[in-house]
């Protein structure tokens, strides 16, 4: 992998959501974490906290050395960047006792409704159309791994 702090990059938006904040901000303070001490200390749940780590590994914003993660110069860079966002805007920074893992859509159970005939038929239709449009293509992910295929 090519060190991120070696060369440089294109700053991105510096508006990030809640969740990667706390990650962030966590890193931040603690200089280096595990995912189970990242968890520790956000309180947020330990599957969302792999999965943003992982993409933002893969993005160089922070760096992994063993078991612990820190933030890289691009990370620290987004951090800063985002706290004067929030204060130019009169916005508070998100805190664990603040940001409620209820509005997580991620790990919240939905209420299905049952879909009418109709509903169901253009769903089916729909569904049918993007499987026909998609044969004979291969997914695979960044690591070149085949995810899936359609035939």
């Amino acid at each position: 992998m090519v060190d991120p702090d070696m060369f440089p990059y294109k700053p991105i938006r510096a508006r990030i959501g809640p969740q990667r904040f706390l990650i962030f901000d966590a890193l931040h303070m603690m200089d280096k974490l595990s995912v189970e001490g990242i968890v520790s200390v956000t309180k947020l749940n330990i599957r969302r906290v792999k999965d943003q780590i992982s993409s933002d590994l893969k993005i160089g914003m922070v760096s992994q050395a063993g078991n612990e993660f820190t933030l890289t110069t691009a990370g620290m860079d987004l951090l800063d960047r985002y706290k004067s966002y929030k204060r130019a805007n009169n916005q508070p920074l998100p805190t664990p006792e603040t940001y409620s893992q209820d509005d997580d859509r991620d790990d919240q159970e939905t209420d299905h409704q049952p879909l009418d005939a109709k509903s169901q038929a253009a769903a089916e239709q729909e569904h049918t159309g993007i499987s026909d449009a998609l044969k004979g293509y291969t997914i695979a992910d960044d690591d070149g791994q085949i995810r899936s295929q359609v035939f």
